[in-house]
């Protein structure tokens, strides 16, 4: 794909470059400069300018003069030849500037005419003028990130954004700088974005970093026009693809926002036309019977209206498909950075379609579930372990009455493997998904039975802990099966903390109780959380704060497997545990050891 062909998947029909190089100084704009920088100066101009700059820098007026003699006697081509030379210093970062040929390579790739290739100073004024009057979706800007002429460290090509924002701009800007290499344009395009719109991305359009190393050839290439000239169209196919993702994702985004706050109205106006009737029927009655929140069917109904909404933008709606069409013709123009690193949003996003957060379950005293995980605080310097609950969703739920369908569920420990890629054994499930960057997996040979009612505790409580306080009452404002299951739990506690309490001679901490045994095994990575640990009550004493009296496992709630990947694994520990196991064959034939074989010898004696 030739750049002019790829810049048209950017909807762009028309490309300014905005450079110092393009300045065309008049011999009194040129005396200035000289003048401003006659210690940069001195060192590039030929006699008698040098004289005159020695002059003006020792405060002799009559240098002045002479500087402007010395500069009006010279031609046009040696005026921006000179002035060339003193931006080059100016600039002075370490890399050579793109030469004469690299700058007509561009301009002959992208097809910009000659009146479109504007110096800073004319350039603000024209660029407002398009974007105003004419309209500037069709048209991308390259614009160099420094202007030489100007201050030491000035950025007058984000100010140039800055005006487009400000005018209400809709063109692509592609901004040239020494200051950013191919592994960090990233970095300086979300630092340059910032620096435009504070108030976040959609507020402007997108801006695209061309590192100017990427225009400079390497090895062979160097050595021919047609090497060097392929460059600098590798560069820009690679500039454009970059430009085409910024550019038609923003569009998509921009149409999507707007979209929200239609399809949020037209799914609310048609919650409202449910009459109340239907509404205590169907809505808040069927979720108290199921035992969740009496809103869980107005959280599904806007839900699915508003997907149903998003899908249709994205399956359908024209722009949309277009959108989708150029980033479908970008894709034969590779890139050149590895993206194998996830970036840590794509992460986030994937997170959130997986897990849902510890406080999202915990500071909102969501009842247990299927996908549940728990971590035990360490103990004697023992690594922190971490375990999944999994048992059949509508077993789990507690109903307004108390009642669940299951006892117990299956508590399985959780290991993270050694590397992401590392392959789990037959016993082993993976999650589908990465947890704080590791891979881990379902270690089905460390599973135990639970207690479904101690681990609700972990739901009474905005810190996820289980952990039983002494004289603790359960909130009013839980779900019904919840009051009643904790109450009923709490009651049990409090009885075994006053038989405990009242023990005398051993160390109460060391008797156990039936009605604190929260798993059936008690030994390997259970052996913390089997049995609860008794806390004995204490008066503040001086400074030291008073205990509370309880109970506690040591385990914590972190979050959850949401469905349907939290069902997933639970059908594959099923699976698994449900394989058939035969008897021993004993016939089976087994190969022979050489070290005991035994030599008989035919026809005669062994």
């Amino acid at each position: 794909m030739k750049p002019i062909e790829a810049l048209k998947l950017l909807g762009s029909t028309r490309v300014i470059w905005i450079d110092d190089r393009f300045a065309t100084a008049s011999a009194a704009e040129l005396t200035d400069l000289l003048t401003e920088h006659a210690d940069v100066a001195v060192d590039l101009c030929p006699e008698p300018m040098k004289g005159a700059l020695r002059k003006i820098a020792d405060t002799d007026d009559t240098g002045n003069h002479e500087l402007e003699q010395a500069v009006a006697n010279l031609t046009v081509r040696e005026r921006i030849s000179l002035l060339r030379q003193v931006q080059l210093k100016l600039e002075d970062n370490g890399t050579a500037d793109l030469s004469d040929e690299q700058i007509e390579s561009v301009c002959t790739h992208l097809a910009i005419a000659k009146e479109d290739r504007w110096p800073f100073d004319t350039a603000e004024g024209a660029m407002l003028e398009l974007a105003k009057n004419t309209g500037d979706t069709g048209i991308s800007y390259i614009i160099d990130l420094n202007d030489a002429q100007g201050a030491a460290g000035n950025t007058r090509g984000l100010d140039l954004l800055k005006a487009l924002h400000g005018a209400g701009s809709k063109a692509t800007a592609l901004l040239l700088t020494h200051y950013a290499t191919k592994s960090n344009e990233a970095e300086k395009e979300l630092e340059l974005r910032n620096a435009l719109s504070p108030e976040g991305p959609l507020d402007v359009s997108p801006v695209c970093v061309i590192a100017k190393e990427r225009l400079y050839p390497i090895g062979e290439a160097d050595s021919t026009v047609e090497g060097r000239d392929g460059v600098v169209a590798q560069a820009l196919r690679i500039a454009i693809k970059r430009a085409g993702l910024r550019r038609n994702v923003h569009e998509v985004l921009v149409r999507v926002q707007s979209h929200i706050e239609k399809a949020f109205k037209t799914a609310s106006n048609d919650l409202l036309e449910v009459p109340p009737e239907q509404l205590d029927e169907y809505a808040i009655g069927r979720a108290y019977a199921e035992g969740v929140s009496e809103l869980h069917v107005v959280e599904r109904a806007l839900t699915a209206s508003m997907s149903e909404s998003f899908r249709h933008l994205f399956s359908v709606d024209a722009a949309t498909r277009e959108n989708e069409r150029r980033l479908r013709s970008l894709r034969v123009v590779p890139l050149d950075i590895d993206a194998t690193i996830h970036h840590q949003k794509l992460e986030t996003f994937r997170k959130l379609e997986v897990w849902e957060s510890e406080d999202l379950v915990n500071k909102g005293c969501s009842p247990l579930a299927c996908g549940d995980v728990f971590e035990v605080d360490p103990q004697g310097g023992a690594l922190a372990q971490r375990f999944i609950l999994l048992a059949q969703p509508c077993d789990v739920t507690l109903r307004p009455n108390g009642d669940r369908d299951a006892e117990a569920g299956f508590l399985v420990l959780l290991k993270p493997l050694a590397t992401i890629d590392s392959p789990p054994n037959q016993k082993q499930i993976r999650l589908p998904f990465l947890l704080d960057g590791k891979q881990w997996v379902c270690e089905l040979r460390k599973t135990t039975s639970i207690r479904l009612d101690l681990l609700d505790l972990v739901s009474y409580r905005p810190d996820g802990r289980l952990l039983y306080d002494y004289g603790q009452a359960v909130p009013e404002w839980l779900l019904p099966g919840q009051m009643v299951s904790g109450r009923s739990a709490f009651k049990a506690l409090k009885d075994a903390h006053d038989a405990r309490s009242a023990v005398k001679g051993s160390p109460a901490k060391d008797v156990k109780d039936s009605r604190c045994q929260l798993t059936l095994s008690a030994k390997g990575p259970f052996q913390h959380i089997a049995h609860g640990s008794f806390i004995e009550a204490k008066a503040a004493k001086g400074e030291a704060p008073g205990v509370t009296g309880g109970f506690t496992w040591n385990l914590r709630r972190v979050g959850r497997v949401r469905m349907p990947y939290a069902s997933a694994l639970l059908g594959s520990y099923l699976a698994v545990v449900d394989r058939d196991a035969f008897d021993l064959d004993y016939l089976k034939p087994r190969a022979p050891d050489a070290a005991c074989g035994i030599n008989v010898a035919v026809g005669g004696h062994a």
